[in-house]
Order: structure tokens, then C-alpha cells, then sequence
């Protein structure tokens, strides 16, 4: 059986404008063709204290998956603040942003145990700088 992203468009590829959308929602936006992006022509931008979550395809519970995504601070050196990823049902995940690096994208990840099987996935730039953020997956392990 194919390990099957877990995240839907997690590269922004299937944005046609601005808005986060498809299976995105929140306050962050798409960037189309600005030569911000990773890989394609999309990214997700988020600016300070903006958020962009999903519903994602079903986990199995018990199961360990792997989330990543490529991020980009593209505007300056974030003194402050966290980039915070939350799970349902898992403790959320603060990347400290003054400790990332700055010069173009960087992948983070971890790794957790699905403890729902419905999930929503939230994103949130809690720094002082806004981001890029690309490839954005969850994957089984």
C-alpha cells in the first residue's frame, strides 16, 4: 500500500489565487509566481501572528507519521517569537525562530504518534518576521 501524504496541497500548487485555498483556511495567504517558492511556482506566506490549518486525510491511531516543511523567513532576522505547529491530539510543537535559519529555506520536522484519526493540522508564524513556508507534508513512518 502507498504511504499517502497525509497534507493536501502542501506545496500551494493547486492555488489559483491568493487565497490559501483548496483545503486550506486562515488568515496567511498564497503567493503565486513571486519566485518565493521552494519548488513549483506557489507558497504559503504567513506574516505575524497569521495562521493557516486543514482538516487532514485520516490517521491511523497508534501509527508514527513525520510532519515537515520547508520555511523561509523572508524579510529579516527574527529576534522573538516561535513558529508553532499544532496537531490534533499532540502536543504542540514550537520551533524557536531566533535559532532557525534566515538565509533562504530551511526543512523542519518531527515525528509524532496519532492518537485521533480525524486531525486538523494548524501552522501559526508567531515571530517577529514574516515566512514563506513550502512542501509541507505528513507522511507514516
Amino acid at each position: 500500500m502507498p504511504n499517502t501524504d497525509r497534507v493536501r496541497n502542501g506545496g500551494f500548487e493547486q492555488s489559483t489565487s491568493s487565497t490559501l485555498g483548496p483545503f486550506w483556511t486562515g488568515t496567511g495567504d498564497n503567493e503565486i509566481g513571486l519566485g518565493q517558492q521552494l519548488l513549483g511556482s506557489n507558497n504559503g506566506d504567513l506574516d505575524q501572528a497569521e495562521f493557516m490549518a486543514q482538516q487532514l486525510l485520516p490517521l491511523e491511531v497508534g501509527e508514527v507519521y513525520e510532519f515537515s516543511a520547508a520555511i523561509n523567513f523572508d524579510s529579516g532576522v527574527p529576534s522573538t517569537g516561535t513558529i508553532d505547529v499544532e496537531i490534533t491530539g499532540v502536543s504542540p510543537k514550537k520551533f524557536n525562530a531566533p535559532l532557525m535559519q534566515t538565509s533562504g529555506y530551511a526543512f523542519y520536522s518531527f515525528q509524532f504518534k496519532a492518537s485521533v484519526a480525524n486531525a486538523t493540522l494548524t501552522i501559526t508564524n508567531n515571530s517577529d518576521q514574516e515566512i514563506d513556508i513550502d512542501l509541507i507534508s505528513i507522511f507514516k513512518k
